[in-house]
């Protein structure tokens, strides 16, 4: 009898430190693709994003962030890709691109805090769409600096994926090249 009280203390006492790492919200990164929620809420609204210790965060109205071409395949392919900006209708972006394998293309400083952009990509016969608002991110002690907007070709399939305030996403995969997407533009 000692010995069951001995394994269940112990089992007990090793797994129980294990409970607060599980996250039963724990993203995957189907979750990141094609991230068209028509919900209106925002998973992220229980989070407490308040500055501790007295510090406060600020915002950056100005900045304007960046859209990502990313090809992840062993083979060059050609991707179409449309940036217009909502309120006006302005068509920002109207390119083909040639992208060698594991190479990204940035597209720097094209999207507005605060705007909202129509993305539309074209890949091999497929067509994804997204409505991409872009956020205004708080900088300070913990914040990250900006959000980011990917088009991903992945195992012969096309995606269009966003990285909110403090993520990591489109334009950081470390297995790519990142080169300037005016070199890469075709006719």
């Amino acid at each position: 009898m000692n010995r069951r009280k001995v394994i269940t203390g112990t089992g007990i006492a090793l797994f129980t430190p294990m409970i607060g790492c599980l996250d039963r919200n724990q993203s995957t990164e189907d979750d990141m693709h094609n991230d068209n929620d028509t919900s209106g809420e925002d998973e992220n609204d229980d989070i407490d994003t308040e500055p501790q210790n007295g510090e406060e965060d600020t915002y950056d109205e100005s900045r304007q962030d960046p859209i990502f071409i990313e090809n992840t395949t062993d083979d060059e392919i050609v991707v179409e890709v449309f940036v217009e900006q909502k309120s006006s209708g302005e068509e920002l972006i109207e390119n083909k691109y040639e992208v060698p394998s594991k190479t990204g293309l940035e597209i720097p400083s094209i999207a507005d805090v605060g705007s909202e952009y129509r993305i539309t990509a074209k890949f091999d016969g497929m067509v994804e769409e997204y409505d991409w608002t872009v956020l205004t991110c708080a900088r300070g002690p913990g914040a990250g600096t900006g959000t980011a907007l990917g088009v991903e070709i992945a195992e012969g399939e096309l995606y269009i994926l966003h990285t909110d305030c403090d993520e990591i996403g489109a334009g950081e995969k470390i297995e790519l090249t990142y080169e300037n997407h005016e070199e890469y533009i075709i006719d």
